[in-house]
């Protein structure tokens, strides 16, 4: 998922992906439709962050994620370790 700051609440928008996949030549368009509804903390195996979006400012990265395809079924990934480096 790409990111748009300032994550404010309230804050919207869309992302559009088209596709090609090499073997079989074959083309899929992915939507996403981003809305921030609240800032929280998370707590993965990493740690806790404070975060918008999942995305924790203080490691400059998405902590958590959920996604589901109709393809592929639901999969989520947590951040396991947490090594920030400027």
């Amino acid at each position: 998922m790409q990111l748009q700051f300032p994550l404010a609440v309230g804050r919207q928008w869309r992302k559009v992906t088209d596709t090609l996949f090499k073997d079989n030549r074959s083309t899929a368009r992915t939507t996403v439709d981003v809305r921030v509804i609240a800032h929280e903390k998370v707590r993965v195996i990493a740690g806790e962050f404070e975060s918008t979006c999942w995305y924790a400012p203080s490691e400059q990265a998405i902590v958590k994620s959920t996604t589901t395809s109709t393809h592929r079924g639901t999969s989520h990934v947590e951040l396991v370790d947490a090594a920030f480096r400027p």
